[in-house]
C-alpha cells in the first residue's frame, strides 16, 4: 500500500455510491464495499471495441436498462462483486463492517477503508499497463490473526466474458450464459487463472465474410506481501474458485498483510498462446513504481473542500474513464463515453 501524505486524504463520501477508475481504455467499477463489478478493456476484436467481464447474474449489453438496473443494484450488495475472500477465525471479519470510508489516491486511485471488530482493512485499486488490480492490506487491532492455510484465501471466479455490443439481440458470444463456451484452467508454471470463452466471431480484414473465430480470456494473478502465489483450483458446485496454495499467514499489530490479485482482458494473439502467464511479479513492481514516481499537480477550483473535491474527482473521472482510446489503425484518437458503469455507450442523450 502505498505511503499517503495527508492532503491526499481529507474527504470521505457518506453516500453509498458506485466509484470507478480507470487508464487508457481499461477501466473498472466497484461497489460500496471496494468489490469489482465491472471490468472492461478497449481491443480491436471486439465488435464495439470494448471487452467486459460481468458478475454471472448481470445481463447481457443488449438489454440496456436492466443491466444499468442490475448493476446500480449490485453496488449495495457485500460479497456479491468479484475479491479476494479471506476466512479469518475472527467472527467480526465474516459481518458487515461497521464502518467504510472512501477516498482517492490522487483524485484518482479508489481507497477505501473497512473497520471491524477486530482489525481494519483497505483496499486500493490501480490500473495500470491494462491490468486491474485490487490491493488489500489487512491489520490486527489487538490479537493476532491467523490464517491456517493458504487455502483461507480465495476468489470465485464464476464470471462472465462479454462484447459490450448494446445493438445485436442475437450476438450469440454475448449469449453464453450457461457457460457452454467457457473453460477454466490454472496456467501451466501455476502462478495464474486462466477464464476462457471461446467462439468469439471477428471480421478478418483481410477477408471478405466473417469467417475467423477466436478466444478471449480473463486471467488473474494473486501476491501476498508482493510474491506471486502458486494458485490451485476447486469447483464448488460446479462454479470455479481459485485458492492460494500456500502456507499459513498472520496478521499481527504493526505487520499487516498484504493480498493484491491482478485480472486481465486478453484475445489470443501470437503474444499469448496461454503458456506464459501476462500478470508477474514485474507487473506489480511496475505498479508500484507508478504509484510512487507520480508527478501529481494538485489543482484548486474552490476554496469551498466539499465543491473543490467533487470538481477535481469529476475532472479526474473523465480524463481517466470516460475517455478512452479509439481503435483506429490511422491515426489515435479518443473517445469521450459515458462511463464504465454505463459500459462506455455513446449516446445523444448523454451528459457529464
Amino acid at each position: 500500500m502505498p505511503k499517503q501524505e495527508p492532503h491526499e486524504k481529507e474527504y470521505y463520501l457518506e453516500t453509498h455510491p458506485y466509484v470507478s477508475f480507470g487508464d487508457n481504455g481499461t477501466t473498472a467499477s466497484l461497489d460500496r464495499f471496494g468489490d469489482l463489478i465491472q471490468i472492461s478493456q478497449t481491443h480491436s476484436s471486439s465488435r464495439s471495441g470494448l471487452f467486459s467481464v460481468d458478475l454471472p447474474y448481470i445481463d447481457e449489453p443488449y438489454y440496456v436498462r436492466i443491466r444499468a438496473e442490475q448493476l446500480m443494484s449490485a453496488r449495495e450488495i457485500d460479497g456479491a462483486g468479484i475479491c479476494a475472500y479471506t476466512f479469518s477465525p475472527h467472527p467480526s471479519f465474516h459481518e458487515s463492517p461497521q464502518q467504510v470510508k472512501y477516498e482517492f489516491i490522487h483524485d484518482r486511485w479508489p481507497l477505501f477503508t473497512l473497520e471491524y471488530d477486530g482489525g481494519i482493512a483497505k483496499v486500493l485499486h490501480v490500473a495500470h499497463q491494462g491490468i486491474i488490480f485490487q490491493q488489500y492490506q489487512w491489520s490486527a487491532k489487538s490479537d493476532p490473526i491467523h490464517y491456517s492455510r493458504g487455502s483461507d484465501i480465495s476468489v470465485a471466479a464464476k464470471l462472465l466474458i462479454r462484447d459490450l455490443d448494446f445493438m445485436d439481440r442475437s450476438y450469440g458470444f454475448n449469449e453464453d450464459e450457461l457457460h457452454e463456451n467457457y473453460s477454466h484452467r490454472i496456467s501451466e508454471d501455476g502462478y495464474g487463472f486462466i477464464l476462457e470463452h471461446e467462439d468469439l466471431f471477428r471480421n478478418d480484414k483481410e477477408c471478405e465474410e466473417w469467417e475467423k473465430f477466436d478466444s478471449v480470456f480473463l486471467a488473474v494473478s494473486i501476491f501476498i506481501n508482493g510474491v506471486a502465489q502458486k494458485l490451485e483450483l476447486s469447483d464448488i458446485d460446479d462454479d470455479p474458485v481459485i485458492f492460494v496454495n500456500s502456507p499459513e499467514f498472520f496478521v499481527v499489530q504493526g505487520h499487516p498483510l498484504q493480498i493484491t490479485v491482478g485480472y486481465k482482458i486478453l484475445v489470443r494473439e501470437n503474444d499469448w498462446d496461454g503458456n506464459s502467464f501476462p500478470i508477474t511479479q514485474d507487473s506489480l513492481c511496475a505498479m508500484h513504481m507508478m504509484l510512487r514516481e507520480t508527478s501529481f499537480t494538485r489543482l484548486e477550483f474552490s476554496r469551498n473542500v466539499h465543491l473543490d473535491f467533487i470538481m477535481r474527482r469529476n475532472l479526474e473521472h473523465i480524463l481517466s474513464v470516460c475517455s478512452i482510446p479509439t481503435l483506429q489503425s490511422y491515426e489515435d484518437g479518443i473517445a469521450l463515453t459515458c462511463g464504465d458503469i454505463s459500459g462506455h455507450r455513446i449516446v445523444n442523450s448523454a451528459s457529464l
